[in-house]
């Protein structure tokens, strides 16, 4: 009946308490009161950090004057490894009881306790998760033998204890997540598998246009475009069988119509067992990237027409020249086969003899001196002996430290031109 009664006490103490603090600050209380101990702590510790300094203590006694040094000393101080009392608490994860701590090696505080007058010890660890999280330790003035009612319903005390700090933690980490959702610049919503919508935040507001109020409840498919509704649980199968790619972009529908490009990442929502029952979607707008992107394809297709239109071919070379990047242009013009990948041993092999000097050191003056490089040099076909000349201008891109990274340019076609002169110069010295 007496053991009945403490558990009921116990359990009353922890289901009612607003914090596990209150509830280990009433527990501690009632086990003193009801074993006759003297003076009792809650060592609270930060999670995997139990051989630290205690977070903080909640201490326990009548007299608290007379044990002042005890407290201290208690708080400032790390069980020591190899200890008789904490320590082993610690290491062994279990209840220890000392029925008379002058008659027992190794235990660290003992000129401490034996001065303020107490002589029996007992404590046992609260787990969370594999892990100690608090001690509860108690002490007493006279030496007295274990007794298994008290340890009976210490086991079962931290039990309770401990499934109030998870208890606790998960409201707390459930309210942490609560919060980055509410404040995201992202939207962020969740569903049912039957894609009822569950959650909204802020960020799916102005993003779409819905209140909360106004969408959940409703199903996902409001939001999708015509084209794409059929698509809705193909999509959700992936992420549920999680071969979906992280990020998927695609188009969504706001309140006001408005086609809206979004980048979407989607996870399952399961339970304790690992059942799916959700998916939770993070949603960004990706609208003034996909304008950006057009707009750069547009202007990509009209510098190709300019391109064809010229015969002006470009290079845009890494540096240190070795792999070459070259467009279907400049390898025209340098008698490249189809297929080839052009390299520095190409280009200068492609060279005439008479050029490869002087353009080289046309190269490494550029480099150099971060000048325009511009050459008029010969290319020859290597299979019919045809020369072609080239102009080429370009200019090399540096990084913050100041170094060298790429070399681009353009290469057109001047052999017309060349043979113009070249007649026109003859014509003068026949005259």
């Amino acid at each position: 009946a007496e053991m009945a009664r403490l558990l009921e006490s116990l359990a009353r103490a922890t289901n009612e308490a607003v914090t596990p603090e209150a509830a280990m600050t009433d527990c501690l209380g009632l086990i003193c009161t009801h074993g006759l101990w003297l003076i009792g702590r809650v060592a609270l510790y930060r999670k995997g950090e139990p051989w630290g300094e205690p977070l903080r203590s909640i201490w326990h006694t009548a007299d608290r004057a007379r044990f002042a040094e005890l407290i201290a000393y208690s708080d400032g101080h790390v069980p020591a490894p190899g200890g008789a009392f904490l320590s082993r608490v610690l290491q062994e994860q279990l209840a220890i009881w000392v029925e008379d701590i002058e008659l027992r090696p190794g235990f660290t505080r003992k000129a401490l306790l034996t001065k303020s007058g107490l002589r029996c010890a007992f404590a046992f660890p609260i787990i969370v998760r594999g892990a100690v999280v608090a001690i509860m330790e108690v002490f007493g003035d006279k030496p007295r033998p274990q007794d298994p009612f008290i340890m009976g319903a210490a086991q079962s005390l931290a039990s309770q204890l401990a499934r109030l700090l998870e208890r606790e933690a998960a409201q707390q980490a459930n309210a942490r997540m609560a919060a980055i959702v509410e404040s995201s610049q992202d939207a962020i919503i969740s569903r049912s598998l039957d894609g009822t919508i569950l959650t909204w935040n802020a960020g799916a507001e102005r993003l779409l246009g819905y209140t909360a109020a106004e969408i959940v409840g409703r199903n996902l498919v409001v939001l999708y475009p015509p084209e794409l509704k059929a698509k809705l649980f193909d999509r959700q199968r992936l992420v549920l069988q999680e071969k979906a790619a992280s990020s998927f972009e695609t188009v969504r529908i706001a309140k006001n119509g408005r086609r809206v490009h979004v980048s979407l990442s989607s996870a399952p929502i399961r339970d304790s067992s690992g059942e799916a029952w959700g998916i939770s979607t993070i949603m960004r707008d990706i609208s003034e990237h996909k304008i950006a992107e057009q707009d750069l394809n547009e202007s990509r297709e009209r510098l190709r027409w300019v391109l064809d239109a010229t015969g002006i071919g470009l290079w845009l070379n890494p540096l240190p020249l070795m792999d070459l990047n070259w467009d279907s242009h400049t390898c025209e013009l340098f008698f490249l086969p189809p297929g080839a990948r052009p390299t520095a041993e190409w280009f200068w092999a492609r060279l005439h003899p008479e050029d490869r000097e002087p353009t080289r050191l046309a190269v490494e003056a550029a480099l150099r001196d971060r000048t325009l490089y511009a050459m008029d040099h010969r290319v020859m076909n290597p299979k019919t002996g045809e020369i072609r000349w080239i102009r080429s201008a370009g200019k090399a891109i540096y990084d913050a430290n100041g170094a060298a990274i790429r070399f681009d340019g353009i290469n057109y076609d001047i052999t017309d031109e060349k043979q113009a002169e070249a007649e026109r110069l003859e014509n003068a010295a026949r005259q």
